[in-house]
């Protein structure tokens, strides 16, 4: 069976976009800590693709695309690199970046309900949305 996102160019243009945004708020929020280099990959990564990850795994579609799509990952990975080195022109941002925060929430859960064919795939579909809303409130 053909998953959704494979099958369409907009779907996987939105992940992309989702997981660049997301991994940059994430980002954003490791530089301003004052995290190392490698503490700002590991949290924009799992800003970026966490919910995703948990999403795939109560789903049972294992490996999960967090982890087992390279594009995924290095975009994620991309959006950690630009966030440290562009920081201060990142930080002015704040508008922009809460504006690009909301909708890669909403693209997430387009996404996670599009991305899998099963009956209870509602709830499961808001989980990447849940789980990066939580970390934002958690981690200002």
């Amino acid at each position: 069976m053909e998953v959704a996102l494979e099958s369409n160019g907009f779907f996987i243009g939105i992940e992309y976009l989702a997981t660049f945004c997301c991994g940059m708020v994430g980002g954003l929020a490791a530089v301003r800590k004052g995290y190392d280099i490698f503490a700002i990959l590991v949290t924009t990564w799992l800003t970026a693709l966490g919910g995703g990850i948990i999403r795939d795994v109560l789903l049972g579609a294992l490996p999960p695309a967090g982890v087992s799509d390279k594009g995924l990952v290095i975009t994620a990975l991309l959006a950690a690199v630009a966030v440290a080195i562009i920081y201060p022109e990142v930080d002015k941002l704040k508008w922009s970046m809460l504006s690009l925060d909301a909708l890669a929430l909403g693209l997430y859960a387009v996404n996670g309900i599009q991305s899998h064919d099963v009956p209870h795939v509602r709830h499961h579909g808001s989980v990447p949305g849940h789980v990066h809303g939580t970390w934002r409130r958690t981690h200002p």
